[in-house]
């Protein structure tokens, strides 16, 4: 799932940007093209890269066998023909749709059953995804009946759901990674305080509907938990890791997302280019997926886990592309579209490099 992640995050900006600023001719049926954007990168993308991290961390966390090639495929057939009729209408929107719902009860099929032995994530998982696909069943069936207030409602979710499974598996695999690449540095983050991160963020989900006092308050209550927990992972140790210092510079675009969360009904310049929704998706999800991504790939094909040179371009190349898509629109907004080439350029460009580097070891036997 990894290599179609990598291929969406590479297609749907490019081709987005193109329909958008270059005048290409858009043939979805489905979803107007702002629309098939928004719905592409949260529930095609997020899709394929989450349940690639989970169907291969989960087993690790379970202690179970990971699934085969027979389990995997029937997923990814889904997740292309989705993609496909999507993009193009080959299908009528009812199949269209149904690839959509078989794709997400498969997902979270394999996922419980992956990690049934341990109760609690299982439960945590099983919630999770059965949430994320109901969210995608909203975003979908409001372009189906043309009613914009199921779309938007399923975009809000999912863009909550995003942050609070990134913050929950983030206070598990940061600390434990830094106790592998700098032990003396690490220290045990108590549940209490991973909770305390969490939970507010789950409350903040639905912040669109709440006064603007309560999300402003939820959000600065988050930040400030996020940023506690951040200084206690010892961001400073990490310089000479490069696998490991680019999981906290996305963590950091979550500290920047939830102050311009905050911030952003007082500041309306915040809206321009959707700034705060981008620090979430093109910083934190993006940067964080690509660094995921590829220690997860070395680490359970048996390879050595340390970032080589190309590796390290494609973290800088998304990171700068993130950079750029939310600081032009913030300090030069006459030139946020014509820029749009050169941030999706940038940003994709990681994710195209990461497919070419390592197809050979996703397609091959592990070592």
């Amino acid at each position: 799932m990894f290599l179609l992640a990598s291929l969406a995050a590479t297609l749907v900006p490019m081709f987005f940007i193109c329909f958008l600023v270059s005048d290409y001719t858009y043939y979805g049926e489905y979803f107007d093209m702002t629309d098939w954007h928004i719905h592409e990168m949260l529930f095609g993308f997020t899709s394929a890269l989450l349940s690639g991290f989970i169907l291969t961390a989960g087993a690790h966390w379970a202690n179970t066998e990971s699934y085969g090639i027979k389990a995997i495929l029937p997923l990814s057939l889904l997740w292309v023909l989705e993609r496909l009729a999507l993009f193009y209408p080959f299908f009528s929107k009812q199949i269209t749709f149904s690839f959509g719902v078989l794709f997400s009860l498969l997902l979270l099929i394999l996922v419980v059953n992956l990690v049934r032995k341990n109760r609690k994530i299982s439960f945590a998982l099983g919630v999770f995804f059965t949430v994320f696909g109901l969210s995608k069943f909203l975003f979908s069936w409001g372009a189906l009946v043309e009613n914009v207030a199921y779309t938007e409602t399923g975009k809000v979710i999912a863009l909550g759901l995003i942050r609070v499974i990134i913050a929950a598996v983030a206070g598990k695999v940061i600390p434990f990674f830094l106790s592998k690449k700098a032990p003396k540095a690490f220290e045990e983050i108590p549940f209490k305080l991973n909770l305390l991160c969490v939970i507010p963020l789950i409350l903040l989900i639905p912040y669109p509907y709440y006064p603007v006092s309560i999300q402003v308050f939820l959000s600065l209550f988050c930040l400030i938990t996020n940023l506690y927990r951040y200084m206690r992972w010892k961001p400073l140790h990490t310089r000479k890791f490069p696998m490991l210092w680019i999981l906290y510079v996305a963590y950091a675009f979550m500290l920047l997302h939830l102050l311009s969360l905050a911030l952003e009904p007082f500041f309306p310049i915040l809206l321009n280019g959707t700034i705060t929704t981008h620090l979430l998706t093109s910083g934190l999800l993006g940067i964080m997926g690509l660094g995921i991504m590829g220690r997860v790939v070395l680490g359970h094909t048996g390879r050595e886990i340390r970032a080589d040179r190309w590796m390290i371009f494609m973290y800088l190349a998304t990171l700068l592309g993130a950079v750029m898509r939310v600081l032009i629109p913030l300090i030069a907004f006459d030139h946020y579209y014509p820029a749009l080439h050169s941030t999706m350029g940038f940003w994709t460009l990681g994710y195209l490099v990461f497919f070419f580097r390592f197809f050979k070891t996703l397609v091959t036997p592990r070592i």
